[in-house]
């Protein structure tokens, strides 16, 4: 068919309207904070990147690489390791798995902005998209993520959040529109966050609390009814996390103590600064300041309220009051059943709660409203500084801990290379909340493949493996010993089986070095004539006699003791006290050059054995780290309880593993009158 020409050209040309962009407009502000949200997660979070390695995660990295080759035995084992699917395309490469946690991390407080922005718009959304914007930040700078972020492991954390706040999120989708998908959606996503991990059973609470919120459907019929059935199903996802996971939600309560609730709010890594304290808490009250002068302003005048029909017809929005509660249940069940990861999916309900308590004005006139969003807004602003400042606090321990990693499986290596056996003393130490390698057997997958081309992990020992120091290493060795120094971050070579650096011996008959110590000399039978200030020692044929008054006091043992951990003859230290003394005695350590205590006192270890001459106390020095692992001379230490008397027959050092029936040697031991 054809049409005539004139008709044709006659036709006007369509013309488009000028694109425009409407900042008043809810969805422009959502997308627009969407990019402030993400660079916000991407800047707190990028030092993230400069992370290593650290020894637990290993075994997962390990578990994907066995799957990648053929062997799922390991992964059947530690399904967890599933989270780092990733393995196959970043392999060992850590910047590659820290880039997917900030993108998940991402996706989560946009969530949460979402989350926010369905719950204001119940209370009228008189302030557009500005609160999900300021709740999705906080969440994004929370400082407590460092925990969850750092570490490769906190994936399975990220991403059971991810499940729970999208389950969330559609389920008010639809009450909101009640279009089914989007509860379709909703139940699957609940399923997959309990199949996760088993503190997501909280989530059918909520669901039931946000179903039952007086702004949804304020005056129809049978609203609680309603509101029970949708909320049904979750429910029965929640139950079944209980055949799931029913050690976990049995101990729920088991680790909750006070920190776990003072951290929710000061969310530093040690709660022992009065700085950090005190940047985590000023913007907090700005904040409760905010909501006082929110509480005590004079409200709008409201509409009549005779007029029943009207309000039926055309509900004016709630307050926030109901919401905040709702939020602040959320925020307690998250701690009470989240276990060692309460910290991460915490942090959204406790960052809208700020949000909507600092900015939503409620029923405050609109002359105060403003006054009242100006000030919540520089509080808000506050805490997202200080947050983001602590944040970075939280971030330095796991990046110190990776370069520890480095540089000791880098110099492992090169040891383990020139020895055919090779021993270490120890490991490095725990910096924060995070263990660097942690135990030797990730040691040992960190010295094979997949991360070092040549299995180094044979003939590899630990002498303080699994808590307690092992002599039989020092046996295993052609008795090279390797201590890391923390300080230096190097192996030191240790000389092996150095001993004392003169003979454990006291002569009775000086008190040079007991006057240096505090005591005071005398006749073993005129200690009650010696002021009651100070204590006392006294010396006969058979005995060394102690006495002590109105507090404590420590006898040092006049011995220099270098590298103890190279001599298991210097773990344990034995004591023979006279059996009619009940004795209080504790073994302390201190520097042996610069007399500073190590402030760790030991009790006599198992049962004291009575003999007919006398007591048998032992003390297990392993358990002295600084005595055991330090390079600087050290020297033990006698405690003696306050206003005791204790006669002791003779000291001696020894094996703490040797056969019961083993005497002490002659060198090691000290019989008080024997050379008279």
């Amino acid at each position: 068919m054809t049409f005539p020409q004139t008709l044709l050209s006659e036709t006007p040309k369509r013309r488009l309207e000028k694109s425009s962009v409407d900042f008043a407009s809810t969805k422009t502000q959502m997308l627009i904070g969407a990019v402030f949200i993400a660079c916000s997660c991407a800047i707190a979070f990028s030092s993230t990147l400069t992370i290593g390695l650290l020894g637990s995660e290993t075994l997962a990295l390990k578990c994907m690489a066995s799957a990648l080759n053929g062997s799922f035995t390991l992964l059947q084992n530690n399904l967890q390791s599933l989270c780092l699917i990733d393995y196959f395309v970043f392999h060992s490469n850590c910047i590659g798995y820290h880039c997917v946690n900030i993108l998940l991390t991402i996706i989560c407080a946009i969530f949460v902005s979402l989350i926010t922005l369905e719950l204001t718009g119940r209370m009228g959304n008189r302030n557009g998209a500005i609160t999900a914007v300021w709740s999705g930040l906080l969440f994004s700078v929370y400082p407590k993520h460092a925990q969850i972020l750092a570490p490769l492991l906190g994936r399975q954390e990220v991403l059971t959040s991810i499940f729970y706040l999208a389950s969330l999120f559609l389920f008010l989708r639809y009450r909101l529109i009640e279009e089914k998908k989007f509860y379709v959606l909703s139940l699957f996503l609940a399923a997959a966050a309990v199949l996760c991990q088993a503190h997501c059973f909280t989530l059918a609470a909520v669901i039931t609390m946000l179903a039952i919120h007086p702004a949804v459907r304020l005056f129809a019929k049978n609203s609680l009814t309603d509101a029970i059935k949708c909320s049904a199903p979750f429910w029965l996802i929640g139950f079944a996390a209980y055949f799931l996971w029913p050690h976990n939600l049995l101990s729920a309560f088991a680790q909750i103590d006070k920190n776990t609730f003072l951290q929710i709010f000061i969310p530093v890594n040690q709660i022992d600064t009065a700085k950090n304290i005190l940047i985590a808490l000023v913007p907090l009250g700005a904040v409760l300041i905010v909501l006082l002068i929110k509480l005590f302003h004079p409200v709008a005048d409201q509409p009549n309220i005779a007029r029943t029909t009207a309000r039926a017809i055309n509900a004016s929005p709630t307050g926030s009051a109901v919401t905040c509660a709702i939020l602040v249940a959320w925020l307690a069940s998250t701690i009470l059943f989240g276990f060692n990861h309460h910290s991460f999916l915490s942090a959204a309900p406790l960052s809208m709660l700020i949000a909507i308590c600092a900015l939503e004005a409620g029923n405050v006139t609109r002359k105060r409203a403003k006054v009242v969003i100006v000030g919540g807004l520089a509080a808000l602003i506050s805490l997202y500084l200080s947050w983001s400042y602590l944040l970075t606090l939280n971030l330095k321990p796991y990046i110190e801990a990776s370069r520890i990693v480095a540089s000791y499986r880098k110099q492992a290596m090169v040891l383990k290379t020139m020895h055919k056996k090779l021993l270490l003393a120890n490991l490095p130490a725990a910096r924060g909340p995070v263990s660097p390698i942690g135990s030797l057997d990730n040691l040992k997958r960190l010295l094979s493949p997949p991360f070092c081309q040549t299995d180094l992990s044979q003939d590899l020992f630990l002498l303080s493996e699994y808590g307690g120091y092992e002599s039989s290493n020092l046996l295993e060795t052609n008795g090279d010993i390797y201590l890391w120094l923390d300080g230096d971050r190097k192996l030191l070579k240790l000389p092996a089986q150095t001993g004392v650096t003169k003979p454990l011996r006291l002569d009775f008959t000086d008190f040079n070095w007991l006057k240096k110590t505090g005591w005071l000399s005398g006749e073993a039978d005129q200690w009650q004539n010696v002021s009651r200030a100070k204590p006392f020692i006294g010396v006969s044929n058979t005995a060394i006699s102690l006495h002590t008054f109105d507090s404590p006091a420590i006898l040092w043992l006049p011995f220099k003791i270098q590298y103890p951990a190279a001599d298991a003859h210097l773990w344990f230290l034995k004591l023979l006290i006279n059996p009619e003394d009940a004795a209080q005695v504790k073994a302390v350590a201190r520097n042996y050059t610069s007399a500073e205590d190590t402030n760790i006192e030991l009790e006599s270890v198992g049962a004291d054995k009575q003999s007919q001459s006398g007591k048998d106390f032992a003390y297990d020095l392993t358990y002295l780290p600084n005595y055991m692992l330090s390079v600087e001379p050290q020297q033990i230490g006698l405690k003696v309880a306050a206003n005791q008397k204790v006669s002791i027959l003779s000291i001696g050092f020894s094996d703490p593993y040797s056969a019961p029936d083993t005497n002490i040697s002659e060198i090691q031991k000290t019989k008080f009158g024997a050379n008279k």
